[in-house]
């Protein structure tokens, strides 16, 4: 368990689904129950990003957006900074996950930790074959004021763009060998395929 903040990013508009990924039927819960957990068992405090409140859910605070129209991840991420910052909690980072994204690593938190070798240095994951995931990624709480400038231009929008502008590293997770499949534990669920996919697999990622 690590004392490091984590964002649930549930913030997006589902539109390849046809209905709010969150709330689809994962196990004994919902995704984003299964999500909730996984992130629980490496942080100690779980925050959730999203604009309308998920029932269920009332335990976990829920931070929307405070930016007008809908900017993307990167304003729930500043959403997640200003929190840390009102609420005066002490760490010096923000780790996000996507809320869509069942199976992400089990040590992505004590990953991204080890990697980071500056405290104003934004540590993302990448795949086995290097693509970046950035969604996933420790954000330093300093860079909020940068970030909520950058947004206030409506172009600003893509997370490798902001990232580029900054110090960063980049961390490589690799693929996961399962009975059935080697699956990308930053598969997300984006379309109805996609969920019965994740759905056949959740057992052995429990």
């Amino acid at each position: 368990m690590n004392g490091l903040p984590g964002l649930i990013l549930a913030g997006g508009l589902s539109r390849r689904m046809g209905e709010n990924k969150a709330l689809l039927p994962f196990g004994p819960g919902r995704l984003i129950d299964h999500v909730a957990a996984r992130l629980a068992r490496q942080c100690e405090t779980v925050l959730l990003n999203t604009n309308t409140p998920l029932p269920g859910l009332e335990g976990i605070p829920r931070i929307a957006d405070d930016l007008e129209g809908f900017a993307g991840p990167l304003a729930g991420i500043a959403a997640g900074l200003g929190h840390l910052r009102q609420a005066g909690l002490p760490h010096p980072h923000l780790l996000s996950v996507a809320a869509d994204t069942p199976f992400f690593p089990a040590d992505l938190v004590e990953r991204l930790e080890e990697a980071r070798e500056t405290p104003d240095e934004i540590v993302l994951a990448a795949g086995a074959d290097g693509e970046w995931h950035p969604v996933f990624a420790l954000w330093p709480v300093s860079l909020e004021a940068d970030l909520r400038a950058w947004l206030c231009q409506p172009e600003n929008r893509r997370l490798k763009d902001f990232i580029c502008r900054h110090p960063h590293r980049i961390v490589r997770f690799d693929l996961i060998a399962t009975p059935e499949a080697v699956l990308d534990p930053f598969f997300n669920v984006n379309t109805p395929a996609d969920y019965r996919q994740a759905l056949a697999l959740r057992n052995q990622f429990a």
